[in-house]
């Protein structure tokens, strides 16, 4: 008798159990169907925010490159000592504030033009080298190209007049040697080392070769006739530098 009652609650033990579920598999279908429904709902807010972020870098981008231009300009036509911070802020068309948010002072904007104009420099002064057919014509074409365009008016009294005063000279040298004196001095310490010369000796020839293109950068810039001075400067080193060269 137990056998039979217990087959008779079996069809009702497998309904309870199918009633659950089906219960379990509703909820669990109406959790999903709601998570769906909010991130749908805030997935815009979400893209949003990112194209937010991303107009806010552009703008920030953008501004930092119009006040480094406008003062750029300025430096070069009037002189550090001569711009005001608001003269830069015109220049540039953005506020005061926006120049002081991202430079803490005038200082900082003339170190971060010192660095740019050097790198554009080594940039054409690679160029310049690469057309030479030699070690030596692409060390001439080089220093030459560094000379023409470093005591060029738009860039000579940034890097010449005012940027070492501005900056010191630990740190102008340190940009300058990062950008340019290693440049120069790699290509012509590499060839002296495979000519079998002791190192000690490489190291000072390269730094006197940097020390005479310093002088001549600044012979250049303060010369009535800078094209001309940097076309004797370039021959006289080449004069000296012929036979480590040749």
């Amino acid at each position: 008798m137990q056998s039979e009652q217990a087959s008779r609650s079996e069809p009702a033990t497998s309904l309870r159990r199918l009633i659950d579920d089906s219960n379990a598999l509703f909820s669990a279908v109406h959790v999903l169907l709601f998570c769906r429904r909010a991130v749908a709902k805030y997935r815009p807010g979400i893209n949003q925010t990112r194209e937010t972020m991303i107009t806010q870098s552009e703008r920030r981008i953008a501004t930092i490159a119009a006040i480094l231009d406008g003062a750029r300009k300025l430096f070069a036509s009037r002189g550090f000592a001569e711009t005001s911070v608001d003269a830069i802020a015109s220049e540039a068309g953005v506020a005061k504030g926006a120049v002081y948010h991202h430079f803490s002072s005038k200082e900082e904007i003339m170190d971060q033009l010192v660095d740019a104009v050097q790198a554009d420099l080594a940039v054409e002064v690679r160029k310049a080298a690469r057309r030479g057919k030699d070690l030596a014509d692409s060390f001439s074409r080089g220093v030459l190209k560094y000379l023409l365009i470093a005591t060029a008016p738009a860039a000579k009294r940034i890097l010449f007049v005012d940027g070492p005063v501005v900056l010191g000279w630990e740190r102008w040298r340190a940009i300058d040697d990062r950008h340019f004196s290693v440049l120069v001095r790699g290509a012509l310490e590499a060839h002296l080392r495979e000519q079998g010369m002791r190192e000690g000796k490489v190291q000072a020839i390269g730094q006197l070769v940097a020390g005479a293109l310093l002088e001549s950068a600044l012979v250049c810039a303060t010369s009535d006739k800078p094209e001309r001075a940097a076309r004797d400067m370039t021959e006289g080193l080449m004069h000296l530098l012929g036979p480590l060269l040749g």
